[in-house]
């Protein structure tokens, strides 16, 4: 009897060719799993439950995804996977005829695509993971799987608050290596206290991973004299600043420097006002033509009336965050920095 596969996501397997009986996993309740071709159509053969289905030998192309049944967003934490089998197929008994797709996070999405099968005379082509604008590319270097936010306990809060901003789209990953930089000035001491430099640390990390489907390449502070390389956990990136040791002023550049030599291609800088080495910035990516920069300006009372000298465009951008005092940084307004993320990056 062949070997069972278990398959993460982000991957490719191959099944013997036959029918295809298909099986949510997971927190199945009010969850629809559909079966549907490049156009749309229905290509479910025999529909056994809301979430469970079998589809005919093709020799075309079948998108596996699920949907709430109640037409909205899945709850957060809601986590999916298939169990994928095989049956009355004939020929090439040397490939497996049963596969599980690992159970990824769907929550606040609209419908995720859980694998695209490709069918032919002699086998079942699966791309696991693949969101829709992928669909059915199974080049390998094309597809990233995003992080499980069960072993990387602070990715959730920005995951969810940027799949809300695009109405529960998922988009493709971006796989561009980011860093995460904080301002150790003392101004910024004072425009946020520990925990909120923590939660909007912690919520920035989640944006930045659920964009790219990367863990950092680098993150830190900008230092009192020099940068401060951080943990590499970026929920304790927080820890890098000295509070007992503010400078009296941001230089990015120097930090920029140690993420671009860690490898990052954009890096996101939260401070509450331009750092003194503006210049010093926009010449760094005027140097290199695959890098980009958000600031991230924060305040308790600043909304989009802080000025920046100088024109803002192309690989240098800026986003406006608005601390809530006694709120949590995941209940902030984070519009600014996922619209950003979402379109200008793209």
């Amino acid at each position: 009897m062949s070997a069972r596969l278990q398959a993460p996501r982000g991957g490719t397997a191959e099944l013997r060719p036959g029918y295809l009986r298909v099986r949510l996993t997971g927190d199945v309740d009010g969850v629809r799993l559909l079966a549907t071709g490049l156009g749309g159509e229905d290509r479910v053969d025999e529909r056994e439950s809301p979430h469970a289905v079998d589809v005919s030998p093709t020799e075309g192309e079948v998108s596996l995804s699920v949907v709430p049944e109640a037409g909205v967003e899945f709850s957060p934490g809601t986590r999916l996977g298939l169990d994928v089998e095989v049956f009355a197929g004939a020929g090439a008994r040397d490939l497996p005829a049963a596969l599980d797709v690992l159970r990824i996070d769907v929550g606040a999405l609209r419908s995720f695509e859980l694998a695209a099968c490709r069918g032919d005379r002699t086998s079942w082509h699966v791309g696991l993971g693949v969101p829709a604008p992928l669909a059915f590319d199974f080049s390998d270097d094309d597809i990233v799987a995003r992080l499980d936010e069960r072993e990387a306990l602070w990715v959730a809060p920005g995951r969810y608050i940027l799949r809300v901003s695009r109405g529960g789209e998922d988009l493709p990953a971006t796989g561009r290596r980011w860093a995460l930089i904080l301002d150790s000035s003392a101004s910024f001491s004072r425009a946020l206290d520990a925990n909120e430099v923590n939660g909007a640390a912690r919520v920035l990390a989640g944006l930045l991973a659920e964009e790219t489907g990367l863990g950092p390449a680098w993150t830190g502070a900008t230092g009192l004299t020099e940068p401060v390389h951080g943990s590499t956990d970026p929920g304790s990136v927080a820890l890098a600043l000295d509070p007992g040791r503010p400078a009296s002023w941001c230089l990015a550049a120097p930090a920029l420097d140690q993420a671009w030599a860690a490898g990052a291609q954009s890096a996101v800088l939260l401070l509450d006002s331009e750092p003194a080495d503006l210049p010093d910035v926009r010449k760094l990516l005027a140097d290199s033509a695959d890098r980009d920069v958000l600031l991230v300006l924060v305040g308790a009372t600043a909304g989009h009336d802080i000025p920046l000298r100088g024109e803002v465009s192309g690989r240098l951008n800026v986003a406006y965050l608005k601390a809530r005092e006694g709120v949590p940084a995941q209940e902030w307004d984070w519009s600014s920095v996922c619209s950003l993320l979402s379109g200008g990056r793209r």
